[in-house]
């Protein structure tokens, strides 16, 4: 994050105060996906395919050596090894050359794969992400994802997604499910086969060898690629037909087979699965609601100036970062501190770290400031990719956003006598602020669950508040001093 900059309040669509003021017609422009000089161009992806080489073919080879000992047959001919031969190269030249290499390949979200790359490729075409208000499509000049207004031309299954929450549910857990699947066979696989070379070890759980619910995930791949052919893609129905007929005929029939495994040991990687899914599921599902009650008791500018104007509050002398994790106006948190405390720093940024559908985000375009319309108030807009890492240092950062402040000062401004005169008292009383100390405020929240909670949501509430009290926060990342760090406490209600 060397050499942050930010863009002009012209060039920042999705600044604070342009979600603040209107919510209803933000479009927004991520930030461009910073491309590996090594992924691009066709030398690059000689290089990537000559690296994956060992993978790829040292899988191929060896798995077929486990499929000969498996074949309970007794005294096999020519002709059965002959059958088993066939069905071994056929699944592997249909699943692994036609799906996987011909179809799943060209699914990829940002050179991402797997069956939440499928996920997050279908909730920026319907909304069936958290923010589920907002239409995401995919921008073909950066191959970025682009938020745009409408919905026009969506099928039919797009819109049922929308409209029944139980089917998004639905689908978020199964893409849940085929990641914590693949997770839970690599946490027992290894350890068996090791462990396997000693007598008597795999005794007990004969079955969990045998990759029982990697079958399971190719079927969820199916699944998904065939939501995004009927969703995006528009693919004929015809051949979406024939694509899910073949593929799910032929994997529903090893996952019949693997199934009957289970009572054998089988169950394990399962349970596995099915608890770690769980505890995704809990978390999306806590982190859902959280952002739902702070849309609905968003504080907008209006309110956040009936407030400062109450009788009693004061500016404190500082400079302060307030972290908010909506962008459509600011956490409640902050009206419940302001009521509560009496006072708000003569300089207040309210910060959100925002992570991004693509894996990197170029060091200028991580910040974007903006002026929200009162003194000394600032929206800060951090942009992550998924595949950023946090770590900072304390003063790193707060130099990083003070610099870009600065520099959209400056900019904000035309070359007008009286103009710059405003500027330099601007980044006057900005720099005294900060000299006289910084501080870092985040909400602390809990969720009560009233009389009107039904079963589901004291259930579900009760699992994610037990994750999060176990959850590290983001300013330890951040760098941020533990004698800078306030935590101010507010209850949710369900």
């Amino acid at each position: 994050m060397e050499g942050v900059e930010t863009r002009a309040a012209v060039d920042s669509p999705a600044t604070m105060n342009e979600v603040v003021m209107d919510s209803t017609t933000t479009v927004f422009t991520p930030p461009r996906y910073q491309c590996h000089p090594m992924e691009s161009g066709r030398w690059g992806k000689l290089v990537l395919a000559y690296k994956t080489l060992g993978v790829v073919f040292g899988g191929l080879v060896t798995s077929p050596l486990y499929v000969y000992p498996s074949m309970p047959l007794n005294s096999p001919t020519e002709e059965d090894y002959l059958g088993i031969y066939s069905i071994m190269f056929w699944t592997l030249t249909l699943i692994g050359v036609v799906k996987y290499s011909c179809v799943a390949l060209k699914a990829d979200d940002h050179g991402e794969g797997g069956t939440f790359a499928l996920y997050s490729l279908l909730c920026r075409y319907v909304n069936i992400g958290i923010l589920s208000s907002k239409r995401v499509e995919s921008n073909p000049s950066y191959s970025i994802p682009v938020l745009q207004e409408g919905t026009e031309n969506k099928c039919r299954l797009g819109k049922f997604f929308e409209r029944s929450i139980f089917s998004r549910r639905l689908l978020l857990f199964i893409a849940m499910l085929g990641t914590c699947m693949l997770i839970g066979d690599g946490i027992l696989t290894p350890a068996i086969s090791v462990l396997s070379a000693m007598d008597g070890i795999r005794a007990p759980f004969p079955a969990v060898k045998k990759c029982v619910v990697v079958s399971l995930v190719m079927l969820i791949t199916t699944i998904l690629l065939t939501l995004v052919m009927i969703i995006i893609w528009r693919t004929p129905p015809l051949l979406v037909a024939l694509y899910f007929f073949v593929f799910f005929t032929m994997e529903g029939v090893y996952v019949s087979a693997v199934l009957t495994k289970i009572p054998e040991g089988g169950w394990i990687p399962f349970a596995i699965s099915f608890f770690l899914a769980f505890i995704m599921f809990v978390w999306f599902y806590g982190r859902q609601r959280k952002i739902d009650y702070e849309l609905i008791h968003k504080i907008d500018l209006g309110r956040l100036g009936i407030l400062l104007s109450t009788p009693g509050v004061q500016r404190v002398p500082g400079l302060c970062f307030f972290y908010t994790n909506i962008q459509d106006g600011l956490t409640p948190v902050l009206g419940h501190y302001i009521k509560n405390m009496k006072s708000l720093h003569d300089v207040t940024i309210f910060t959100t770290l925002r992570y991004l559908l693509v894996p990197k985000v170029a060091a200028h375009e991580r910040i974007v400031i903006n002026k929200l319309g009162l003194k000394g108030v600032y929206g800060c807009v951090i942009h992550y990719g998924y595949a950023d890492s946090l770590n900072l240092e304390g003063d790193d950062f707060v130099n990083q956003v003070t610099s870009s402040l600065r520099e959209h000062i400056q900019h904000s401004r035309n070359s007008l006598p009286s103009h710059r005169q405003e500027v330099q008292e601007e980044i006057s009383a900005f720099e005294e602020a900060k000299l006289a100390g910084v501080v870092h405020i985040r909400g602390k929240t809990r969720f009560y669950t009233g009389d009107n909670c039904s079963w589901f949501d004291r259930i579900m509430l009760a699992f994610y508040e037990v994750m999060h009290s176990n959850c590290r926060p983001a300013l330890p990342a951040l760098g941020v001093p533990p004698p800078q760090r306030i935590e101010v406490g507010m209850l949710y209600e369900a």
